[in-house]
């Protein structure tokens, strides 16, 4: 090594080796190890560079689902963006199919919707499960239907245990030959569903018609002259 007469080691005065200082960037310098503030590598040099690459940056990563991850860029299957953060959720959030339990659809995201969401589903046609109901038909018959199946009047959710139709109304036709509109139970007579009284639908009563001969014949009074 190289010596000098009456020198001391206190302070050290030989000439400190250099080396590679690798910073977390990736960067390398040559000196001595005092003054690196990283790792140093002895008597190392930076051609070629000796220091491990810095770690790739992270970044927000949304994929078509709405679902946000922090990660790098090449492991993001979907729109990365440097620095971005997941709390909160920054990626757009995607719409489909709100299914009501009336059967109404709406396209909405999933957080606004308060029934059956699909993911990219439109309204057109409506995918919703249609309700049933009661469809009361004019007789006063009663059917569980969807109301598209329901000619005349249906009622959403509605049973049919008991029956909620209202009776219907027809002809009640009395022995005199008087016609009302009533429902069955409130005829005591002929009755005919769903009837008109006009023009009157009854039988007229017949009776005995005695003629100014004294000839008798049966007819109705209308008749008798």
């Amino acid at each position: 090594g190289d010596w000098t007469m009456f020198a001391n080691c206190e302070p050290n005065p030989c000439e400190q080796p250099t080396g590679s200082c690798c910073f977390e960037n990736g960067e390398c310098l040559v000196a001595t190890e005092a003054d690196c503030s990283s790792e140093w590598t002895m008597f190392a040099t930076c051609s070629p560079n000796p220091c491990p690459p810095p770690p790739p940056p992270e970044g927000s990563c949304c994929v078509p689902d709405g679902s946000c991850s922090v990660g790098i860029e090449t492991e993001c299957g979907g729109e990365w963006t440097l620095e971005g953060d997941c709390e909160p959720n920054v990626c757009e959030q995607p719409t489909g199919s709100c299914c009501l339990d009336s059967g109404v659809c709406s396209v909405t995201t999933e957080a606004d919707c308060v029934g059956t969401w699909t993911m990219s589903e439109d309204c057109s046609p409506n995918p919703c499960e249609q309700p049933t109901g009661a469809c009361c038909d004019k007789d006063g018959s009663c059917a569980i239907t969807t109301d598209a199946d329901c000619d005349d009047t249906w009622t959403m959710f509605e049973d049919c245990s008991p029956n909620p139709c209202p009776a219907p109304t027809g002809s009640c036709c009395d022995p005199l030959g008087e016609c009302t509109l009533t429902t069955e139970v409130e005829c005591d007579d002929t009755w005919t569903l769903l009837g008109d009284c006009d023009p009157n639908p009854c039988n007229l009563p017949t009776g005995a018609c005695c003629t100014a001969l004294g000839a008798c014949t049966v007819r109705i009074e209308d008749d008798c002259e």
